[in-house]
């Protein structure tokens, strides 16, 4: 592993202890290796708390922090040297090369932890760790065992689930984490501007797949951030389409929702784009009114914005274009009290971003209170419209059409940074973008 992440991720392990009270430990696990068929697996993707702790990315590996009354400790937990898997399965970092690199007060074989972790319950009351702990009947076996020893000076009486602890933490970005998402918006738009000029009727969806995917593999990127949509036509009107597999059509849009990870860090970017470079008349206004839905959800963007007052922003103006070109019949007040708009807008305004592409943050308190946003705070703003090709109420000129305008957003005390902001998004920027050649982009 690379000295040069070595700081961020012991930062992280300091933050968490900080915040854990005394005489608590936390466990967490790698993730494991996913099957894809028989045995072939998936390639790894690490369990995002365990790699916000710890850097590393293999499997069959634990961290452990404990913090006492004085003091704390970290322990890393890695599977041993294996020359003979490793044949197979590649070079693991082993515990010497671990202990000497990754900043660690202890690091042991995963073989040692059943051993150890009755050491490590002494002293302790409370427990953080995941409902689904891969070794939690060993974890519980070791409780109760203590319970029953007469050597024990303290017994875990409270397990509380290790996102309580981690995901405030992991809510709001430091700098180095705003600067993984930040190179991993560099190469997303590459992407989505090499979609932009390359797209053309004698194309198909996957084409364009091929393309965002490669530019990402291309530039060092292990994996996309999420599975890449390009929905062309109707098919933007499938909120998750991925079956990628349709022919661009002359007149169509392409609704592109894609976006790299870069050190696991997400992007989240859709842009919507003609599919022969210039926008009709009809997909003109409609683009239009979510780019000024969208404008109108920043606008309310700050620390101690709540994320119900952004959306009804951007409500405002997408249920009043609904009703400007036709599909709602009723009065602006009207339609938003019935929420008349829900079947051509039914998502939320967007949600919040970092080491998952929808970090699992909590909204609301535990009183149901809606959590205001914080400085430092990555979320997407990303206002649609939705309209079916089969839906009579529809007029004939807009069926069939879908738009979402997702850009990445950083939170500042007062307003916001569009981390996305380079990637082309005016109507006219978009057209411009198309007319270029895709060996611009890549």
């Amino acid at each position: 592993m690379s000295s040069i992440l070595l700081s961020p991720f012991q930062e992280h392990r300091a933050k968490t202890l900080a915040a854990m009270p005394q005489r608590s430990l936390l466990i967490a696990s790698s993730a494991k290796p996913k099957v894809r068929s028989a045995d072939t697996h998936y390639p790894f993707r690490q369990e995002s708390s365990f790699y916000y702790l710890t850097g590393v990315e293999e499997d069959s590996a634990m961290v452990v922090l404990l913090k006492g009354v004085a003091t704390t400790q970290t322990l890393l937990f890695v599977h041993p040297k294996d020359p003979a898997k490793e044949l197979w399965e590649g070079v693991r970092l082993g515990v010497e090369a671990a202990q000497a690199t990754l900043g660690f007060d202890r690091v042991a074989s995963i073989e040692e932890f059943d051993t150890l972790l009755k050491e490590l319950l002494i002293g302790c009351d409370t427990l953080y760790m995941a409902p689904k702990e891969p070794h939690r009947r060993a974890i519980e076996k070791a409780i109760a065992h203590a319970s029953t020893s007469k050597t024990h000076f303290a017994l875990i009486d409270t397990i509380v689930h290790i996102d309580a602890l981690m995901m405030p933490l992991r809510r709001t970005k430091s700098a180095w984490e705003i600067a993984q998402i930040q190179h991993a918006l560099t190469l997303t738009q590459k992407a989505h501007h090499a979609a932009m000029a390359m797209a053309n009727p004698t194309l198909y969806e996957y084409n364009i797949q091929a393309l965002v995917e490669y530019i990402f593999t291309s530039h060092g990127a292990k994996s996309d951030a999420y599975t890449t949509i390009v929905a062309s036509g109707n098919g933007a009107n499938t909120l998750h389409y991925t079956a990628n597999d349709k022919a661009l059509k002359n007149g169509a849009m392409i609704l592109l929702d894609a976006g790299v990870a870069w050190g696991n860090y997400a992007s989240d970017i859709t842009r919507t784009f003609p599919v022969n470079g210039k926008f009709s008349s009809a997909q003109r206004e409609l683009y239009t009114i979510v780019l000024e839905a969208q404008y109108a959800a920043l606008g309310a963007i700050g620390a101690g914005a709540l994320r119900t007052h952004i959306n009804t922003q951007a409500v405002r103006v997408l249920t009043q274009g609904l009703i400007d070109i036709g599909v709602l019949k009723s009065s602006l007040d009207e339609a938003i009290e019935k929420e008349l708009f829900k079947p051509y807008y039914p998502h939320g305004i967007g949600h919040f971003m970092g080491l998952d592409v929808h970090d699992p943050m909590r909204y609301k308190d535990s009183t149901g209170a809606e959590l205001a946003l914080l400085i430092d705070d990555v979320i997407t703003i990303e206002p649609g419209l939705y309209l079916p090709i089969d839906d009579p109420a529809v007029p004939e000129a807009f069926r069939g059409m879908g738009v979402r305008i997702e850009d990445d957003i950083w939170v500042q005390k007062e307003g916001y940074i569009n981390m996305s902001q380079a990637i082309a998004k005016t109507l006219d920027e978009v057209e411009e973008a198309c007319q270029k050649s895709v060996y611009d982009y890549i």
